[in-house]
């Protein structure tokens, strides 16, 4: 959905893709080459962490963010790599346990613009000028709050734990917004998606959940999502067995298909007890990473 390759003196980019293609499953996983020279080590490296920086990928998992964390740590700064470098000192790897302040405010704007006549922004009705809008995202299972003010035509005011930010889109490019936070500012890239927000912050990618529960504010601004908890599939690959069909009961850790990749098969269990009302793949279907194979109720 955004493909924003960094474009400077001593940067070269060889790519394969660009914004709205569509991915395909039997891709070559290196979609990317980043490439950074100058005329000594520090150079270069200022350029590859201002390049990482300002690479923005949305839509497709990605290991900008990685790599950034790499060329930010002190002994790769220092030139002392070696064969398990990584294993070493990454080898417990995860995503960022909390969101910048401005990926947040990002986020909750992004939640909110939808279309529709339930758009809270065109809802005047319903809320004083002026007054904040209550938002609720959720990040890795934690609860995100923050407090959203239409400032003019095209800004908003943010608010929450991390502080008060400025948010406003580039009216020219899609998914692109400045953010202020005091006398600094910082491009931020952001996509909706059918179960929250996708976000660009410096080179790192965090996906948002909405809170979609009766009444709160990203629920009427996006009126018709799924409130049904998908099974999405933990890799991607193709679905040889579905073992339940709609209207089954299903317990918890119960098998419910099998997904074939890289020569191996691997069973997908049910989170928990539920109802199955919809089943989004057939047999023999390639099912990307993090699709929803099915509802549960």
């Amino acid at each position: 959905m955004v493909f924003e390759p960094p474009v400077g003196a001593g940067i070269r980019n060889d790519v394969g893709v660009e914004a709205g293609l569509t991915v395909s499953l039997q891709y070559d996983p290196m979609l990317a080459k980043l490439i950074v020279f100058g005329p000594d080590r520090p150079t270069a490296l200022a350029r590859l962490r201002w390049a990482l920086k300002g690479y923005a990928i949305l839509g497709v998992a990605n290991n900008v963010g990685f790599l950034l964390d790499v060329v930010n740590h002190p002994d790769f700064q220092a030139g002392r790599t070696f064969t398990g470098f990584v294993k070493t000192h990454f080898g417990r790897y995860g995503l960022p346990e909390a969101p910048p302040g401005e990926a947040a405010a990002v986020a909750a704007v992004a939640a909110l613009k939808g279309p529709g006549p339930k758009d809270p922004w065109r809802a005047d009705a319903w809320r004083l000028p002026g007054m904040p809008v209550p938002v609720r995202l959720n990040y890795q299972g934690r609860p995100v709050e923050v407090g959203v003010r239409r400032i003019g035509q095209d800004g908003w005011r943010v608010d929450s734990a991390a502080g008060s930010f400025g948010v406003r889109p580039d009216p020219t490019r899609t998914g692109r917004f400045t953010v202020e936070a005091g006398p600094e500012r910082k491009v931020v890239w952001a996509v909706r998606t059918p179960s929250g927000v996708e976000v660009c912050c410096e080179g790192h990618r965090y996906v948002f959940e909405a809170d979609r529960r009766p009444g709160s504010a990203v629920a009427e601004a996006t009126p018709g999502a799924r409130t049904f908890e998908g099974l999405v599939a933990p890799l991607p690959g193709v679905l040889v067995r579905l073992q339940v069909r709609e209207g089954d009961r299903v317990e918890a850790l119960q098998p419910v298909a099998v997904l074939e990749a890289m020569k191996m098969e691997h069973v997908v269990n049910a989170p928990r007890s539920g109802t199955v009302r919809r089943v989004y793949f057939q047999e023999g279907d390639r099912v990307p990473k993090g699709a929803v194979l099915l509802d549960l109720e």
